[in-house]
């Protein structure tokens, strides 16, 4: 199911003033409005969403459910985790992890992480750091928004940061954030060059790995030439070259497939021609077919 599907609605825990302090009358008439809505958070007004005090917020989650759940729901939900994450990133999370439902859980502790990286991004880090390995699915959810905001700041220093989260999984996650941060900005050449400095290891091939997703999108013969010039172990180089062929190969098909017929190894070339070809055949079978 997807994310706010009817059907799995959550249970939403008691907030400490929405379940002792009425809402006023004009709340509860925008979020009346917003239930009757076909789409409630533009009828609650994501503006109006952003002005509302810690009060109000939580008075707006008790009147939660009584809503009919479903994907505007959830933006609605998501939007005052959002705000609360904003004014109080720590009670805020003390009330998303009470969330049954793992996956409202981990959208709204994602919620709160991006609010709170935009306003103090090295708490939202120290907090992840201290939590992560106790819910690596919900602290990795939150990376992404985080370390965008942290490499915009100083991406040197992120770059920093993400080497010593305590996970492998989330170091990936937040490498890709960076990484894409600092492609936007066409700092990829720093990028190779800290890959080179490396020793080889398994933070090496992530680096290489999201450099080659970084570039694969809008320059996948760059990132090609980079591969056969630099990634030299055959099992980076085999991985690399997949994260390649998958936006390559559904982008332009036929390019990717001349580009993989340069390549030493018969067993990549087979094993990534067939799944470029698998994938061309999903939205154009007789173009593959025909190939």
């Amino acid at each position: 199911l997807a994310p706010g599907a009817v059907g799995v609605k959550p249970t939403l825990p008691k907030t400490a003033i929405g379940a002792n302090k009425p809402p006023a009358p004009s709340l509860i008439d925008a979020f009346k409005a917003a239930h009757a809505s076909d789409d409630p958070m533009a009828a609650f007004g994501r503006g109006k969403l952003s002005k509302l005090n810690l009060e109000e917020v939580q008075q707006c989650l008790e009147m939660m459910g009584s809503m009919e759940w479903g994907p505007q729901a959830n933006l609605v939900l998501q939007g005052l985790m959002s705000q609360w994450g904003a004014l109080d990133p720590n009670s805020a999370i003390q009330y998303a992890m009470q969330i049954d439902s793992r996956r409202t859980r981990t959208e709204a502790m994602s919620s709160i992480i991006s609010a709170w990286s935009r306003t103090n991004p090295d708490e939202a880090l120290s907090w992840i750091m201290a939590n992560g390995k106790k819910d690596p699915v919900v602290a990795s959810a939150s990376l992404t928004p985080l370390f965008k905001s942290l490499a915009a700041r100083d991406p040197a220093m992120a770059m920093v940061q993400v080497w010593n989260l305590p996970d492998q999984g989330m170091k990936r996650t937040a490498l890709r954030s960076v990484v894409g941060a600092m492609a936007q900005s066409q700092k990829e050449d720093v990028i190779a060059r800290l890959y080179d400095s490396m020793a080889p290891g398994v933070d090496r091939a992530m680096l290489g790995e999201s450099l080659v997703e970084a570039w694969s999108r809008y320059e996948p013969e760059k990132a090609g030439d980079w591969i056969l010039n630099n990634v030299t172990d055959p099992m980076e180089q085999s991985r690399t070259i997949s994260r390649l062929m998958t936006a390559w190969g559904y982008d332009r098909p036929e390019q990717a497939i001349e580009w993989l017929s340069q390549l030493p190894s018969p067993e990549i070339r087979r094993t990534e021609r067939g799944r470029v070809v698998q994938t061309w055949a999903q939205d154009d079978l007789m173009g593959a077919a025909s190939y």
